[in-house]
């Protein structure tokens, strides 16, 4: 018989003209069975007979975990059928060359990266500390950091293998865009991958927000009156017992010794 990806586990089990032999065989044991207690044999003829139908009955899944373990392998067949899974199910829960191929494609088109060759001799990549000039392609990160594509590349594979990791548990495979966005750079652990706010992004709000905090600075006839709430500030500190520079200021120090 043909083998098709839309089998289930009855196709398997009981291929082609094998389903009508075992019906048949099912019955006839049946018959057997019923005829012996009929004619009073002994008890010896019907756990015989008893055997025979339970081997009978038990050949369609002998069956099916030859068909699978021929498929799949052995560890892989248990899986599958304690989970009751079809071979649909089966195939697409396995890792194969087009989807690891189409992992990288999806990792790389959503992290913002680029090809550099313009690095400093003297750099190394922090992952297999080689020199960054070598003929090997380099990869500029959305953090600056650069490494060997092969690199990256490698750091992609193993996350790759993290999402398929589970199923080896009986458990479900990771979801592909949770495994993506764990992808973090090895030196400042911000994230690869394009999401609305990363730690780069947070960087680049704290820049913005003291850009325009310099911007916003009040004109330097007005500096004096915040040198003065400055000053107050820590005067009100000073009640506690602060400890902090007398040279700064000298008037706070004297009223915290004066009230204690």
């Amino acid at each position: 018989m043909a083998e098709s990806g839309d089998d289930t586990l009855v196709d398997l089990a009981l291929p082609g003209r094998f389903k009508w032999v075992w019906l048949v065989g099912l019955v006839g044991v049946g018959v057997t069975f019923i005829l012996l207690i009929a004619l009073h044999r002994t008890f010896s003829d019907l756990i015989i007979i008893s055997m025979v139908g339970l081997l009978w009955i038990l050949a369609p899944l002998v069956c099916l975990f030859t068909t699978l373990v021929r498929r799949y392998g052995f560890k892989r067949a248990i899986h599958y059928l304690d989970l009751g899974l079809s071979v649909e199910d089966m195939t697409s829960s396995m890792p194969t060359v087009e989807d690891k191929k189409s992992f990288f494609e999806m990792a790389k088109n959503a992290s913002t990266v680029s090809l550099d060759a313009t690095v400093s001799s003297q750099d190394l990549c922090a992952i297999c500390l080689d020199e960054e000039d070598m003929d090997f392609p380099l990869i500029t990160l959305r953090c600056g950091h650069v490494f060997h594509e092969r690199c990256i590349d490698s750091v992609i594979d193993t996350a790759y293998e993290k999402m398929y990791a589970p199923q080896y548990l009986g458990l479900p495979i990771l979801p592909r865009e949770k495994v993506l966005s764990s992808l973090r750079c090895p030196l400042c652990r911000s994230q690869i991958t394009q999401v609305d706010r990363d730690i780069e992004q947070g960087y680049r709000d704290s820049v913005t927000e003291d850009h325009d905090a310099v911007a916003g600075d009040p004109p330097p006839s007005e500096r004096p009156l915040a040198r003065t709430a400055a000053i107050t500030g820590l005067s009100e500190l000073g009640e506690f017992n602060i400890p902090y520079s007398s040279d700064a200021v000298s008037t706070p120090t004297f009223a915290a010794t004066t009230r204690s």
